[in-house]
């Protein structure tokens, strides 16, 4: 098995035969402890990304992030579907990150998001996967799509409600 969790054999079956890779994979969880977004989000995606590469028939990789992802813009405006600008290296950054204590960074997560505007863990760690994975394509095809993840009733219990 590999950080994937593939056997050998199916990851040679997979690399041979699959044109496209699409990474859905996420934890939705907004206040997951900082470690683990980014294991989740943000090393996920890159590992997929890896997998992608080695697909010797690979058309795309479609990333599904989400709509969220560029909450940190200011203003009340229309956000554009585009890579919002990272204030930092994303790869430096999240090096130092990880170097922090299990303590220091609870301690500092608070800070590490209000310095780039992100309200929870989930937005901050998909806005840093979405910035690596495109720093990371070369001639790789690779689309980014953003579906909103809350979703008002059409009419029970009441029209609009979210819980």
């Amino acid at each position: 098995m590999n950080g994937l969790g593939i056997k050998p054999e199916d990851r040679r079956i997979l690399t041979e035969e699959v044109e496209v890779v699409i990474n859905n994979a996420a934890s939705v969880n907004f206040n997951d402890p900082i470690h683990d977004a980014l294991n989740i989000n943000y090393f996920g995606s890159l590992r997929m990304q890896d997998l992608a590469r080695e697909c010797k028939n690979l058309i795309c990789m479609v990333h599904v992030s989400s709509t969220f992802v560029n909450c940190n813009q200011p203003g009340n405006k229309v956000v554009p579907e585009a890579l919002a600008e990272c204030k930092v290296d994303t790869e430096s950054y999240i090096n130092k990150i990880l170097s922090m204590n299990p303590q220091q960074l609870e301690v500092e997560t608070p800070s590490v998001l209000s310095a780039f505007g992100f309200p929870n863990t989930y937005t901050f760690s998909k806005h840093m996967a979405e910035h690596m994975l495109k720093k990371r394509a070369g001639n790789m095809k690779l689309s980014i799509v953003r579906p909103s993840s809350i979703l008002g009733c059409a009419k029970e219990p009441i029209i609009g409600w979210v819980d």
